[in-house]
């Protein structure tokens, strides 16, 4: 059977596979997709008002970075979400990344991504692990999370949900295409972003060696969607300490794709 790729893409995003059919950026942009991806990459959504609050900075802390005091729960694999983890750690912020016995280890990412971070090791199909995050989390500041969408909240863990357990907890969350639009539930990864938003065609065409695609000399859209959500979480920071705001940060990989764009390309 022969499959013309925007069908084959169809079906296999009905059936929940991750795949991704090239496309140059005209035929991205003529997408009702494309026309759901917000203008500026950070999301960032009030969801309740509290007492302004700012925790306090223990004792043993004796740097002056802005992030001191803060515990970050991280729950994110390969690129994205942990650079946003590894950027508030390095403003000093207490980063635990929570990771799987159940997930194979990426050593080479780890090594660069876990700067910085504690790390623990937990299965939430498990009743006493999950126990031990929701522990965690009701002393937590922010939430970052970079898993399918859906997921967690399947488990039990939505942002709703751990808002009513923690009222003071941000919650970030980094996705492939955003909140918005006909493939918000659908899955991906920087690769696959590229592959479909026109990226890798526009990348061919100005390399000029004839090629269909060509990807980008890094994966800049997850190293992008992390410095963002990084941002937009110390934005909400700061408005929680200052006005009792508290906000839902969301980042994609394809609102950063669409930023990158909206700066015009080198000639």
């Amino acid at each position: 059977m022969e499959w013309e790729a925007v069908q084959l893409e169809d079906e296999a995003f009905r059936r929940g596979a991750v795949i991704a059919a090239l496309r140059s950026f005209e035929e991205w942009d003529a997408l009702p997709q494309a026309k759901a991806i917000a203008d500026f990459p950070i999301l960032i959504n009030k969801v309740s008002k509290i007492t302004p609050y700012m925790p306090p900075v223990p004792s043993a802390v004796e740097d002056n970075k802005c992030l001191r005091g803060i515990r970050v729960v991280e729950m994110s694999r390969v690129i994205a979400a942990p650079v946003a983890g590894k950027t508030l750690a390095a403003h000093g912020a207490d980063v635990i990344w929570i990771t799987s016995p159940s997930l194979p280890a990426l050593p080479d990412l780890d090594l660069d991504l876990s700067r910085g971070k504690r790390t623990v090791q937990l299965d939430i199909e498990k009743s006493e692990d999950k126990a031990k995050l929701l522990d965690l989390l009701s002393t937590a500041d922010v939430f970052i999370q970079s898993y399918r969408p859906g997921s967690l909240a399947s488990k039990g863990l939505s942002a709703v949900e751990l808002h009513k357990a923690n009222p003071n907890l941000i919650a970030a969350s980094l996705d492939a295409y955003g909140p918005n639009g006909p493939w918000s539930q659908n899955r991906g990864f920087d690769s696959l972003v590229q592959t479909c938003s026109g990226i890798n065609v526009a990348e061919a065409q100005r390399y000029g060696d004839n090629e269909p695609a060509r990807v980008l000399p890094c994966q800049a859209l997850d190293h992008g969607a992390g410095y963002f959500l990084a941002t937009g979480i110390m934005a909400a920071l700061y408005r929680r300490a200052t006005a009792g705001d508290v906000h839902e940060v969301k980042v994609s990989l394809a609102g950063v794709m669409k930023y990158l764009r909206s700066l015009g390309r080198y000639e």
